[in-house]
């Protein structure tokens, strides 16, 4: 399937103004009944995480995962490089070393295996990673 026709787009959001534009969407798609173990993925909970630590620390950026099926965000995946790890460049959850739990958010009426793999792939194919 070309990409012109294909069912999902992965969004690699990398700044900090793009992670905060999303929020009305990444709200909503928090408020999905069946989104499990979503509390450390949701917008206002990472918001706040940043606010407070992670802009604090250059090491830091955000490189958060949007799954998009048109206009609607179908899950996000919240992660973050840190590139001072033993010289190493990381991906890490979002909030890491502070949370106790690290998911996709998803809505599953949204969001099949065909977009959770994508997910994945993006994440297999990104450059400049040492480890995740």
């Amino acid at each position: 399937m070309d990409a012109e026709n294909a069912k999902y787009f992965v969004e690699e959001v990398c700044d900090f103004e793009r992670f905060k534009a999303l929020s009305v969407q990444w709200r909503e798609l928090g408020k999905c009944p069946d989104a499990d173990f979503a509390y450390f993925q949701t917008f206002d909970w990472c918001a706040a995480w940043w606010d407070t630590v992670g802009a604090t620390r250059p090491d830091f950026s955000p490189h958060i995962l949007c799954l998009w099926q048109g206009e609607q965000l179908c899950a996000v995946w919240p992660l973050m490089r840190d590139r001072a790890h033993m010289r190493l460049k990381g991906l890490l959850p979002f909030g890491h070393p502070h949370i106790e739990y690290s998911n996709i958010l998803a809505d599953p009426s949204r969001t099949d295996a065909e977009g959770l793999e994508l997910l994945a792939q993006t994440v297999r194919n990104i450059k400049g990673i040492d480890f995740f």
